[in-house]
């Protein structure tokens, strides 16, 4: 009688081991290295106390130190630009239907495939981010004069509606990665570069601080 007791109470204690220990586990546990990992982006609190800060810092002289000659770019007679909302093909020819200028070309070839770049590491950064091309389709916009006329579609953490920047450049991503990357410094090309802080108000403006706001759009 005796050793069945002591079996009944072994079993029980097995049984409650078996219940408790993954809960102690989990609690014992570091988090996931995976949620701690996503990248959770600068508020916009922290977002005006940099650019404050790189306001009050002279930041480097300009240095030009490349030499005043430079290789011509390649000379585009065709792209081809594939809508990545819906998959279109637009073409874009020196010779074509209406003609597509070399400016419109070496962009297509060259620089739009940067911003792309550019912002998927905004968004590495926690921003959301994205870069409307619509503009450039054919099916997205059947009537527009296939100019170059991105959008910036932005959201910081903390806020509850994207905004919409037009007329978005190259140069426009640079500076938001450079600020964002905590440089003082501007990059001109090659060796040459510039103070960050020269380009403060821009900066303000393309990110909506210090008032500097964009029309907003419904969060998606």
């Amino acid at each position: 009688m005796a050793y069945l007791i002591v079996g009944l109470l072994l079993v029980a204690s097995f049984v409650a081991v078996l219940a408790l220990g993954p809960r102690a586990a989990a609690a014992g546990s570091p988090p996931d290295a995976s949620v701690a990992a996503k990248a959770k982006g600068p508020t916009r609190a922290e977002l005006e106390q940099r650019l404050k800060a790189l306001a009050a810092s002279p930041g480097p002289p300009r240095e030009l130190k490349s030499a005043m000659c430079y290789e011509p770019s390649a000379r585009y007679t065709r792209a081809e630009y594939v809508c990545p909302k819906d998959g279109e093909r637009t073409v874009y020819a020196l010779d074509g239907k209406p003609p597509a200028s070399s400016q419109v070309l070496t962009f297509l070839n060259e620089q739009l495939p940067s911003m792309r770049e550019t912002v998927e590491g905004l968004r590495r950064r926690g921003l959301d981010a994205s870069l409307d091309e619509s503009q450039l389709c054919r099916k997205c916009h059947p009537e527009s004069g296939r100019g170059l006329e991105l959008a910036l579609v932005l959201r910081l953490p903390d806020e509850e509606q994207a905004r919409r920047i037009e007329g978005i450049a190259p140069l426009d991503l640079q500076l938001i990665a450079e600020f964002l990357s905590g440089e003082t410094h501007h990059a001109l090309g090659g060796p040459d570069r510039e103070a960050l802080a020269e380009h403060q108000a821009r900066i303000a403006e393309l990110l909506g601080l210090g008032g500097a706001r964009d029309a907003g759009i419904p969060k998606r």
